[in-house]
């Protein structure tokens, strides 16, 4: 329904990528509750970590817009990533209708344009895809690293003062 590829690699693609991309946040929601001393404390930070996160993505501004002082916050976004991915996923190798249009103008119609060309519009580098996947279970695996060590930390602390 929503015009997206109907291949099956695509489709698994797709569906391992936001797998993927929502271990990560769960990771990382782990690591924060156990460094965190109150729950309130937690959501704090995971709400201002997602959503600095989620800004510099470049799904609401464009990563070439950034200003570069702060462009590269989107290096350390999860979201960044798994967008990108998906992008790709389902630009990369299609022809779409590019449509350019001005208020004083007439639409112009640019028709079979390759996907590629809206990835490079989007500010996004054209076949990363593994790339970024790799790097999604690095970022897997070093929250869930993280997480057992500030645990261990906070058991064995928890440990140590009642005796």
């Amino acid at each position: 329904m929503a015009g997206f590829k109907n291949e099956a690699a695509s489709w698994f693609s797709f569906m391992f990528t936001l797998v993927l991309f929502s271990l990560c946040i769960g990771a990382l929601s782990i690591l924060v509750v156990n460094c965190s001393r109150t729950p309130g404390t937690a959501s704090f930070v995971m709400n201002t970590v997602l959503l600095f996160q989620l800004v510099f993505t470049g799904f609401l501004v464009n990563v070439n817009s950034i200003t570069p002082v702060l462009a590269w916050i989107h290096w350390l976004s999860q979201f960044f990533y798994a967008f990108e991915a998906m992008i790709q996923n389902e630009l990369n190798g299609g022809a779409f209708d590019l449509v350019v249009s001005a208020p004083s103008i007439d639409p112009l119609v640019l028709p079979d344009t390759a996907g590629e060309v809206f990835i490079d519009t989007l500010g996004y580098e054209t076949g990363t895809s593994t790339r970024n996947i790799g790097i999604l279970i690095g970022f897997y695996y070093g929250f869930v690293a993280l997480a057992m060590l500030s645990f261990s930390r906070r058991f064995f602390a928890a440990s140590l003062w009642r005796r």
